[in-house]
């Protein structure tokens, strides 16, 4: 007489094929998640670096960051405000790009060549500090790039 049902081995090897399955794919799953919080720290940096560049182009100054104070955001409220007036004026950025993809509300900075140079270069960027939300690199300013996992904009 043939029975109806599953085996218990057969669900075992079952169980065990979908579980070599899942492990084989979690680490690309994962890498993938990297990936797109890279890409959109990526696309935000370069849509303040575009709006600053636009203000700039318009008013002949960059926004200044220290017109208002410095911020707990590090440098990147301030100009954010020239670039989203709340009042009359133009409008170079739609929304606030925080927190970044990490959820740092810190993630983001602006170094404008305004007022004395850095390291002995007027750079202005745009910097996503990456995953590790570190921010203590010179390279910024004196070897023109990023470290670790940053990503930077140039803007002159």
């Amino acid at each position: 007489m043939k029975s109806k049902g599953f085996t218990l081995i057969e669900l075992m090897v079952v169980v065990a094929i979908i579980g070599i399955l899942a492990a084989s794919t979690a680490p690309t799953v994962t890498g993938l998640i990297d990936k797109a919080k890279r890409a959109k720290a990526v696309s935000e940096i370069r849509s303040i670096a575009t709006a600053a560049l636009a203000y700039k182009d318009d008013n002949g100054v960059w926004p200044d960051p220290t017109a208002q104070g410095w911020s707990a955001h590090h440098g990147i409220r301030h100009p954010l405000n020239y670039l989203m007036p709340t009042g009359a004026g133009k409008i170079y950025l739609t929304k606030y790009p925080w927190p970044d993809p990490w959820g740092n509300n810190c993630g983001y900075r602006m170094h404008l060549g305004i007022g004395p140079p850095t390291y002995g270069y007027y750079h202005s960027f745009v910097v996503s500090r990456g995953a590790n939300r570190a921010c203590d690199c010179t390279g910024y300013h004196a070897q023109n790039k990023a470290c670790g996992d940053d990503d930077i904009f140039y803007l002159q």
